[in-house]
């Protein structure tokens, strides 16, 4: 910003000075509302199996080097990406062995940056050290605390607690790092703290549990205990409502975003779910999903979807706005000055 400054005044006898009124502008516009990520790149292709190929990407996560761990579910496999799409390595196999994979659905990391895949046909959890060598593992069918039909959503919080979306049983459980079940909680039903088919899960910095409660086309929030806090959603296409909800993940200020996976649309909410923006249509072009039905967002904020049915990630980031400017006027006076005075603004 520039204006005209006199360099200098100087004033011989005591006189009031009657300056004229220098004109500035000021930012007074208030602040528009929330915009949607815009599209940047697509990561990559399919169906396939050679290298950065998919068959149906699924889970996402994101490493503390800011690299993108995917879920190739027919593929039975990890692909990982660095954050432009550069393909870096993947690791497993078709199996039951350890490290082997049928169908491994989502994925999440711990602190240490150890990897725990929810290994969905298996009904086990696997853990992988950063160098993607294998750990231990947890789960076998059934209906019994530990046991899994069909889980699809995992999530770590920040304190080494792993809770599992235990779809096919209705329910949510909460493990250790070390695979021991402290908690369960959830049944068969459309009431609080009831499920039909619950997939995505996710935590906030405090501990409380986010989970995608697919077929009642809503979002519950619990304490890290399993007491119910509230709840948002039901079926529909307006802004808030679900056709299917299945991804849910949290960013670094605990909003919550959500794949609308029949709706082909990613939805974006505070921590109590007061709706905040959406984006996405059906189809195969830039911005536009096909089952979506993971989202996950880096620390810079670009989110990135698993467009499923598309066999792709798109990477989304946030622009910055220009909001309107208000010109308004700043008035300067000078009052009385002494005699002999020289009166010098600097910029």
């Amino acid at each position: 910003m520039l204006r005209y400054i006199p360099q200098s005044i100087t004033v011989l006898v005591p006189v009031v000075l009657a300056m004229p009124v220098l004109t500035m502008p000021i930012l007074t516009g208030p602040a528009s509302a929330e915009n949607p990520p815009q599209f940047q790149s697509t990561i990559g292709s399919g169906p396939g199996t050679a290298d950065g190929q998919f068959d149906n990407p699924y889970g996402l996560a994101i490493d503390a080097n800011g690299h993108l761990l995917v879920a190739d579910w027919n593929n039975d496999r990890i692909e990982i990406f660095d954050a432009s799409g550069v393909y870096l390595g993947k690791f497993g196999q078709s199996g039951s062995n350890d490290g082997e994979f049928f169908c491994p659905e989502d994925i999440d990391l711990d602190g240490a940056g150890n990897i725990y895949v929810i290994d969905t046909f298996n009904d086990r959890v696997q853990v992988f050290n950063p160098s993607h060598a294998f750990l231990r593992k947890w789960g076998t069918t059934g209906t019994q605390n530990g046991n899994f039909d069909s889980a699809e959503g995992i999530a770590v919080d920040n304190s080494g607690h792993v809770y599992v979306a235990d779809t096919g049983n209705d329910r949510i459980q909460k493990f250790d790092t070390s695979g021991n079940h402290l908690l369960t909680w959830g049944s068969h039903g459309n009431l609080n703290s009831q499920f039909n088919l619950p997939i995505g899960i996710d935590t906030d910095a405090t501990g409380n549990v986010f989970v995608a409660d697919w077929l009642n086309d809503r979002i519950q929030k619990f304490s890290d205990t399993g007491g119910f806090l509230t709840q948002w959603g039901g079926n529909g296409n307006a802004d808030g409502q679900f056709d299917g909800p299945q991804g849910v993940v949290l960013d670094a200020n605990d909003n919550v975003f959500v794949a609308d996976s029949f709706n082909n649309r990613i939805q974006k909410f505070t921590a109590t779910g007061t709706f905040l923006t959406k984006w996405g249509i059906l189809g195969a072009g830039d911005g536009q999903f096909n089952n979506p039905f993971a989202v996950t967002v880096n620390p810079n904020g670009d989110v990135f979807v698993s467009d499923t049915n598309n066999n792709r990630l798109q990477k989304f980031v946030v622009l910055v706005p220009v909001h309107p400017t208000t010109w308004g006027r700043m008035k300067i006076m000078f009052g009385k000055a002494p005699a002999a005075a020289s009166i010098k603004k600097a910029r």
